[in-house]
């Protein structure tokens, strides 16, 4: 049977047992999507730490990768706006 919520195998690593700074932020959040990387922080407080910690260290922000799936406010007197193109994260 495996093991379920705060149980643990004798010997298992789990994701966050590796070294954030060294192999998590260089190897691997630097290749997740800044959207998934938003859900990502809503999992645990731990997931949200790591993000946060990713996030703080950017150089660069692609704000208009999230923006993508952001409704357009539709302008007063005109017609409604098309509905958004569908992204992968949502």
């Amino acid at each position: 049977m495996e093991p379920s919520g705060g149980e643990q195998e004798p010997g298992a690593v789990r994701l966050l047992d590796l070294p954030w700074e060294d192999v998590l932020l260089p190897h691997i959040l630097s290749q997740v999507p800044l959207c998934q990387l938003l859900q990502l922080q809503r999992v645990s407080r731990a997931f949200r730490a790591l993000v946060q910690l990713h996030l703080a260290g950017l150089r660069r922000f692609d704000a208009a990768e999230v923006s993508l799936g952001l409704e357009p406010r539709p302008r007063l007197g005109s017609a409604p706006a098309p509905p958004p193109a569908q992204t992968q994260c949502l």
